[in-house]
């Protein structure tokens, strides 16, 4: 009877370590649902600097490297290469080639595709993993985590940056959707046609 006590509790013990993902299995779970889906959408409450800066909803539409932001006013457009930011207030577009920095600016869910290439990733809990960058000197960014969802999806992401400021997503919604035209994902000036255009590259 005893050892099959043990033999039970054994099991057990297995199987709970089976399912108790690391921080780096979900990280990686997360990261190839992203690169694996046609296109994700999603939307989300964005707090800058820990409300100092504002609070906005927001939405996404996500395709590999691809995306599209909108929150508050401002609307981002990033194709894999060029990033377009407009300003609803200002009605200013902004181009640029962005750094990881900058990416991580506009739209935090950056890290889940780029974390194996820039980023540590230890344990700061359940379902959560904290990312320190490998070259701290170029990155600017101090660090980041990220909570997961009971399914591996991605339910909040803050950045610190080393400049001191914050940013804090939570995604209260993900949807797997069909894939897009890459004309998504670019700014398109025929819609905007009062805006100017200030180019950076």
């Amino acid at each position: 009877m005893k050892r099959t006590l043990t033999y039970i509790i054994m099991v057990i013990a297995v199987a709970l370590g089976a399912f108790a993902a690391t921080p780096q299995q979900q990280m990686a779970t997360a990261s190839k649902k992203l690169a694996a889906a046609p296109s994700v959408s999603a939307t989300f409450t964005i707090v800058t600097n820990g409300g100092r800066g504002g609070q906005a909803l927001g939405s996404m539409q996500m395709a590999k490297e691809a995306c599209t932001i909108s929150a508050g006013g401002m609307t981002m457009w990033y194709d894999g290469t060029t990033q377009w930011v407009y300003s609803v207030g200002t009605q200013e577009v902004n181009i640029s080639k962005p750094q990881l920095e900058d990416l991580l600016e506009s739209n935090p869910f950056v890290l889940i595709s780029s974390y194996a290439s820039h980023f540590n990733v230890a344990s700061g809990g359940k379902n959560i993993a904290v990312l320190t960058p490998k070259n701290k000197q170029n990155s600017g960014i101090d660090k980041a985590t990220v909570t997961f969802d009971a399914n591996g999806w991605t339910a909040k992401i803050s950045v610190k940056f080393q400049n001191g400021s914050t940013i804090d997503v939570a995604v209260s919604k993900i949807t797997i959707g069909k894939a897009l035209p890459a004309s998504t994902f670019r700014f398109d000036p025929r819609k905007y046609p009062e805006a100017d255009i200030i180019d950076l590259r």
